[in-house]
C-alpha cells in the first residue's frame, strides 16, 4: 500500500501540537482513520496512488487541521499535567525516604541513653517532676548513679522535652547548657548534657552530674529559660518511687 501522501498529510496535520505525548496520541488516531480510508478506496477499485490521494482529500486540508488541532491541544495543559506527575512522583519518593529515616530514628530511640553515653547505671530511681521553659515542657523521668568507662561516678538525670507544635523543631536546648544542681545540704554541682534522642513531639535528654557527694536526700535542678528559671526536684535515695 502506497501511503507516502498519507504520511506527509499526517505529519503536517499534527505538526502544530507542541506537547509530545498529545502529538503522538493524536497522530496514532489520525493514522488509523487515514489507513481505513485507504482500504475503503482500494476495495472500490482505486489504485494505491488514487486511494492515497482520495484518503487525504477526505481527511481535509492538513493546514486547517493543523490549526484546529493546535488550538485544542495547547502545551500549557500538557506541561501542567507533566509537572503534576513529577511532583507526585517526588512526593512519593520523599514519603518512602521519610519513613525509612523514621524507622532508623525509631530504632535509635529505643537504644538506652545511658548506653549511648557509655554509662552503666546501678539502679534507676523513678521521678515525677515537671517544669516549663519557653514553649517546652520538661519532665524528669528517672535518675540513677552510674559509672563511666574510666570508673568515675555520675548522677544521671533523664529528661523528656515535649512541645505542642512540631514546627518548632528540637527543644529549647539553650536552657540545658547552663544548669546547676543543688542538693538538700546546699552544695551546688554543674550539670553536663550527655546525649539526646529526638522524635517529632518529644526529645529524651540525658544529663550528668560528676562527683556528687553521697548523703543528700534530694536536690533541685535549675533550668534557665527565656522567661526565667524553671526547677525540677530530684529524689536521690535508692529505691525511691
Amino acid at each position: 500500500m502506497n501511503t507516502n501522501l498519507s504520511m506527509a498529510w499526517l505529519r503536517e496535520a499534527v505538526g502544530g501540537i507542541k506537547y509530545p505525548p498529545d502529538r503522538r496520541r493524536v497522530e496514532k488516531e489520525l493514522y488509523a482513520h487515514v489507513m481505513q480510508r485507504n482500504r475503503d478506496f482500494l476495495k472500490d477499485g482505486c489504485t494505491e496512488r488514487e486511494a492515497d490521494e482520495k484518503a487525504c482529500a477526505v481527511m481535509g486540508d492538513p493546514v486547517e487541521v493543523r490549526r484546529d488541532l493546535a488550538a485544542i491541544h495547547r502545551p500549557f495543559w500538557g506541561y501542567t499535567y507533566l509537572i503534576l506527575r513529577l511532583l507526585l512522583f517526588a512526593m512519593a519518593v520523599w514519603g518512602v525516604l521519610f519513613h525509612i529515616g523514621g524507622f532508623l530514628k525509631l530504632g535509635q530511640y529505643l537504644v538506652p541513653l545511658s548506653a549511648q553515653a557509655g554509662m552503666t547505671p546501678d539502679h534507676w530511681m523513678s521521678q515525677n517532676g515537671q517544669a516549663h521553659s519557653g514553649d517546652y515542657t520538661f519532665r524528669l523521668c528517672r535518675a540513677a548513679y552510674a559509672a563511666d568507662e574510666s570508673g568515675q561516678t555520675w548522677l544521671l538525670l533523664e529528661l523528656k522535652a515535649t512541645t505542642p507544635d512540631p514546627l518548632l523543631g528540637g527543644p529549647y536546648y539553650s536552657a540545658l547548657w547552663n544548669q546547676e544542681l543543688q542538693d538538700s545540704r546546699g552544695r551546688v554541682y554543674s550539670v553536663k548534657p550527655l546525649s539526646q534522642k529526638e522524635l517529632v513531639f518529644n526529645t529524651r535528654i540525658l544529663l550528668g552530674v560528676q562527683d556528687l557527694e553521697p548523703g543528700a536526700d534530694w536536690a533541685v535542678l535549675t533550668l534557665p529559660g527565656p522567661e526565667g528559671p524553671a526547677w525540677l526536684t530530684v529524689r536521690l535515695k535508692e529505691g525511691s518511687e
